[in-house]
């Protein structure tokens, strides 16, 4: 492998993040039974009402820029500098609360109690799920030897910095570039070329890996830098074109960059 230059994603390519998202939400939803009805009508109901919710602040566009979600908003910690994340910090509590709210009395759950409980564990269970994906912290240690890593993620700076800290990967990257910070996210071209300058790398060096078709592997390519999609769950790839590597492990990355697994005898 030519590259000098590795650039990684974080949600779902790191850290196991969806299914941390469901595991919270149906924990949460647990308080439902108490009235007869099931979690995961419930976790539907909540979700449900989040994305409606979301989309309607007056600051969806720039979070949809930046890649906040509607989850994310449910529990993350909007600390930072700039009117945009300072607007969202002023709209976020009666986002969650009303969420709640909304989601629990759709699903037939009446009264605020029920639905208070509900937020207070999934802020408590979605802050202890930050669990990376097998391999990961033996693959970056080994890779992190020899090549620049970038940790080049789309989100909020509180949120995303605690999503690599909780789990201890901030130590392998030598740059961490947060959208949010930036001003800009993948598939923008900008963020990409800013990675590029902070690490003095010509694009056909750099090598981008994530599991988003469109903002990883897309936005990497338009930019002249190689990509490697992380298809965990073995699925055809669908967007255009096709990536330059494709892994299903965290640790074939080792295998792409010819060096050997921290298991494997000397």
């Amino acid at each position: 492998m030519s590259y000098t230059t590795l650039m990684f994603d974080l949600d779902d390519t790191l850290v196991i993040e969806r299914a941390a998202e469901s595991a919270s939400f149906l924990a949460a939803c647990g308080c439902a039974l108490d009235y007869g009805i099931e979690p995961e009508e419930v976790s539907r109901s909540v979700q449900e009402a989040a994305r409606e919710l979301w989309t309607a602040l007056p600051v969806w566009s720039w979070c949809d820029g930046i890649g906040i979600s509607a989850w994310e908003g449910l529990w993350g910690d909007f600390t930072g500098d700039g009117p945009q994340l300072g607007l969202l910090r002023s709209l976020v509590g009666e986002y969650r609360e009303k969420v709640w709210r909304t989601g629990f009395r759709r699903a037939g759950v009446q009264g605020a109690q029920a639905a208070r409980c509900a937020e207070g564990i999934y802020l408590r269970e979605r802050a202890g799920r930050h669990e990376v994906y097998p391999g990961v912290h033996e693959t970056l240690a080994a890779l992190r030897e020899r090549f620049t890593l970038v940790l080049l993620t789309n989100g909020a700076p509180g949120v995303q910095r605690e999503k690599t800290v909780r789990p201890g990967l901030s130590e392998y990257f030598h740059h961490i570039v947060i959208s949010g910070e930036f001003g800009f996210g993948k598939p923008d071209p900008r963020i990409f070329k800013y990675a590029l300058a902070l690490t003095g790398t010509a694009p056909d060096r750099a090598l981008m890996v994530g599991d988003n078709p469109v903002r990883d592997i897309e936005g990497a390519r338009r930019c002249g830098i190689g990509t490697a999609w992380v298809n965990y769950p073995g699925v055809h790839f669908p967007g255009e074109g096709s990536p330059d590597h494709e892994i299903r492990a965290f640790p074939e990355l080792l295998d792409l960059a010819g060096l050997q697994h921290p298991s494997a005898p000397v």
